[in-house]
């Protein structure tokens, strides 16, 4: 949902845009998994099931190749599935952590409105007493995704779900705007 107010308000104070939305677990969750310190988590523990399921395949190579009368082809899909099944399993787990740690910050939707000015965006929040403030002097990432805009900056993070926006463009135009402005 949009608002815009038209016109200037009081001073010298530019027009102001207004955006009303709901953020969820999922918003959150979808922030988390694009985070960098998520990513390597992610990467660490994948990784990690590669070399023990590569282990045990070492240990137990003699007796899957001694596999009387079963052809290549299953030995080798038998080889694969022991190296990829405990990696993607690992995958599956983290991100279900990852989700599940949404849900313990956010249990239930929140109402958000973020006031978008040229020289700063502040967002109110149910959940929190103190609004967010970001300057485009400390943005440090605008992350563009199909379903998210997110505005990083120090500790914080404007998380804008695609339903926030009218369509496509205008988010695209906030996220290129902020990339602009900001000393990324």
């Amino acid at each position: 949902m949009t608002d815009t107010n038209k016109g200037r308000g009081a001073g010298n104070v530019p027009a102001l845009s207004v955006l009303t939305y709901d953020l969820t677990a999922d918003d959150l969750a979808a922030w988390v998994r694009r985070s960098r310190r998520a990513k390597k988590r992610v990467r660490q523990s994948c990784f990690a099931a590669f070399l023990m399921s590569a282990a045990l395949l070492r240990f137990a190579g003699g007796r899957v190749t001694m596999l009387a009368g079963v052809g290549s082809g299953a030995k080798t899909a038998l080889i694969v599935g022991l190296l990829v099944l405990p990696v993607l399993l690992t995958y599956a787990n983290q991100m279900r952590g990852i989700r599940s740690g949404a849900v313990d910050d956010l249990p239930h939707p929140v109402t958000a409105r973020l006031e978008i000015d040229q020289d700063r965006l502040r967002e109110y929040r149910a959940d929190r007493t103190v609004p967010v403030t970001v300057s485009p002097k400390l943005v440090h990432r605008v992350l563009l995704t199909k379903g998210h805009l997110f505005i990083e900056s120090g500790s914080n993070v404007v998380i804008l779900p695609a339903r926030a926006f009218p369509d496509r463009t205008a988010m695209r135009t906030l996220a290129d705007d902020w990339t602009r402005i900001s000393t990324i």
